[in-house]
């Protein structure tokens, strides 16, 4: 029955393989893979752990599935006596690769074939055998693998379950040539040269060099593609995307109007009265904490006042508040204070007449430093609390 099983199964394998040929082909048709490793023998045989070499050659069915052969030779020596014993294992196995276009590539593999022991004293013997096994693959160039497997090699006559593992490279070969473009039709006349052919060029003998539209009629230039003709244009050749004026020139865009630049601005649509740095941020300026601590000093609350402000002049605004601190001290410790730090901000907003469903605070450790943290001076500088529009 347990062969029978082991034939069903290597029989399903490759009935499923060749099920795939609508699958994509891989680049190469041919693998060769010399490897190293052990035989673990179950130890009513008599026999003590060997170790192996081995050679595989696969082919490719697709880039799933590979039908391959193998051949191992093993040296081993009984447990009592410390008789030699060589060994060889014969496959013809089916490997199915899972994530086939990925440099790492895990695969199953089942098959059949034959295990002989020969040891130097009595007979030899042959016994047919099945086996199932999984392993990994890991892409080090194009064509070429790193390999690692286990198998489970079972055999008939005397029923032993033993163990192979093995290590080695695959080296694919046998690269398939790409299907040849089919013959390009030849070319529609155009007598102008102008790009467009005749049949549709409602705008022919068009000068040479000149830039014509769909149907081959001049345009005007606009060579950096800014908007502005050629010759209206004071600032050729500025980049693409930036906005220009009338006259082409580069124009500096801040919706928000925060006196950042949109394109460094980092924390947009901070509302009109909003100090921010020079990220852009809005941040209370000047507003510090000591070491470890969230208790806001006395010192600093006419810079909270300022933000108060702020947020009754934009009613509509609602804001997370959002706590940082330095390096020191653990991820833990500091997560906790930062959250800390920003609820202190928050509380103090809401004793001033700020709605507390317009807030939400949050703490994010020593995250996003915005100055060194090697230094003192930029230590004190992260630990601080930002605003940030919802």
């Amino acid at each position: 029955m347990k062969r029978c099983m082991k034939a069903l199964a290597l029989v399903a394998v490759m009935a499923f393989c060749a099920g795939q040929l609508s699958a994509e082909e891989p680049d190469y048709r041919f693998d060769l893979s010399p490897m190293v490793g052990g035989h673990i023998f179950e130890g009513n045989q008599n026999l003590d752990d060997g170790y192996t070499l081995g050679l595989a050659l696969g082919y490719a069915i697709n880039n799933r599935c590979t039908l391959e052969g193998g051949f191992t030779w093993i040296s081993a020596e009984t447990e009592t006596g410390d008789v030699d014993v060589d060994g060889q294992r014969y496959s013809l196995d089916g490997l199915y690769h899972f994530m086939p276009e990925e440099a790492l590539r895990p695969f199953v593999l089942i098959g059949a074939g034959a295990l002989r022991l020969d040891p130097d004293v009595g007979d030899s013997e042959t016994d047919f055998m099945a086996e199932y096994g999984a392993g990994i693959k890991y892409a080090v160039m194009d064509n070429l693998d790193l390999r690692a497997e286990l198998r489970h090699v079972m055999p008939f006559d005397d029923f032993y379950n033993n163990l192979a593992w093995q290590l080695g490279i695959s080296w694919r070969f046998g690269k398939r040539e790409k299907a040849m473009a089919e013959e390009e039709p030849m070319a529609a006349m155009d007598s102008d040269g102008d790009g467009v052919p005749d049949d549709v060029d409602t705008c022919p003998n068009t000068p040479a060099g000149q830039a014509v539209d769909a149907l081959g009629c001049p345009v005007i230039l606009d060579s950096d593609g800014d908007g502005v003709p050629d010759d209206m244009d004071v600032c050729a050749d500025t980049p693409a995307g930036q906005p220009v004026d009338e006259l082409g020139c580069p124009v500096i865009l801040d919706a928000d109007g925060d006196g950042v630049e949109d394109s460094m601005d980092r924390c947009p649509d901070t509302p009109q009265g909003a100090v921010v740095d020079n990220r852009g941020c809005w941040v209370i300026q000047g507003l510090t904490f000591d070491t470890g601590e969230t208790r806001i000093k006395s010192d600093f609350l006419p810079l909270l006042n300022e933000v108060v402000a702020v947020l009754m002049t934009n009613p509509e605004v609602r804001v997370s508040i959002e706590g940082y601190t330095d390096s020191q001290g653990s991820d833990t410790a500091n997560q906790r204070i930062s959250e800390g730090r920003a609820k202190a901000v928050q509380e103090y907003f809401v004793s001033k007449g700020v709605a507390e469903g317009r807030m939400e605070y949050q703490g994010f450790g020593e995250e996003n430093p915005v100055a060194d943290n090697e230094t003192e001076e930029g230590r004190k500088q992260n630990r601080r609390v930002e605003l940030r529009p919802l």
